[in-house]
């Protein structure tokens, strides 16, 4: 996979193992100089959806997350997350920075990249399985009232 992808890297961070991304953050805080532009938080926003009848956007209301920007090295990084998680949020937020700044740390880090990828997509594909014994097959229930005639 491209890591460099920022879609597919923050979806492996945001659902992989948190307790990595903090020991990555350690250990590039320990080798490089890192800045905090703004220091993780809290705040609010606003959770925009789509009605599925109109296909609208509205806003559904409000979400905590946390948020966090760092430089390591002079160079830029974001993390976001959903949730009172101002630690994972910096995490996040240095491992961007060191993405960003091509750090020598980065090529360690895609084998496991790769491993959390395959244990989220297993993990997806089991939720996946597990919702899909619930369904309902309408047309079972559509033949026997007869409405198939």
């Amino acid at each position: 996979m491209d890591y460099k992808d920022k879609a597919i890297l923050t979806r492996i961070l945001v659902e992989g193992d948190k307790s990595i991304w903090g020991n990555w953050s350690e250990d590039v805080s320990r080798c490089h100089e890192v800045t905090e532009v703004k220091p993780a938080s809290r705040s609010l926003v606003m959770v925009k959806v789509r009605d599925s009848v109109s296909q609208q956007p509205f806003y559904m209301g409000e979400a905590l997350m946390s948020e966090c920007a760092v430089k390591v090295d002079g160079v830029a990084g974001f993390g976001a997350i959903m949730g009172d998680c101002p630690e994972h949020a910096r995490s996040l937020a240095v491992i961007d920075a060191a993405f960003n700044a091509c750090l020598p740390e980065v090529e360690r880090w895609l084998p496991v990249l790769a491993e959390q990828e395959k244990l989220i997509e297993k993990r997806q594909r089991q939720d996946y399985a597990a919702v899909s014994k619930t369904k309902v097959d309408f047309s079972t229930m559509e033949d026997y009232d007869g409405k198939d005639r």
